[in-house]
């Protein structure tokens, strides 16, 4: 989507279409995302739509996308997430590093799971974009 120059208020207004046109009363309550998971989605949608614009990828499109506003305040971790990965860290490496970070205000195990995801995500956004430009 990024690379076809979609933004991200695009990709969510698009979630939210398709289930007016088919109608909660037609769809399967199991087909029909929660608010949650709506959320959830557009969480990694930011995650991966910040990488990218942190990496400066330039899509197909020629377009650059803009950089989506950050609601809940995860353009730090991206930007920790990205400089670690720039110095050589592991994504166990990044886990580590940011447990050690994390010692005097510690998280719960809920909040642990959450951010270990996020920077899963933001790793393999850019580890994708990394072996495409090498590729290349």
């Amino acid at each position: 989507a990024y690379d076809e120059g979609y933004s991200i208020s695009a990709l969510l207004l698009e979630l939210n279409m398709n289930e007016l046109v088919f109608s909660r009363d037609r769809m399967e309550r199991s087909e029909c995302l929660t608010d949650e998971e709506r959320r959830t989605r557009e969480v990694w949608l930011f995650l991966v739509y910040s990488t990218l614009a942190r990496l400066r990828y330039i899509p197909k499109t020629g377009f650059i996308t803009a950089t989506p506003e950050d609601k809940i305040g995860l353009q730090p971790l991206v930007e920790f997430t990205c400089a670690a990965m720039e110095e050589g860290f592991s994504l166990d490496g990044l886990h580590l590093e940011m447990a050690l970070r994390q010692a005097d205000d510690p998280l719960t195990p809920a909040q642990l799971s959450l951010r270990a995801q996020w920077i899963r995500i933001i790793f393999l956004t850019h580890d994708a974009m990394r072996a495409r430009k090498a590729s290349t």
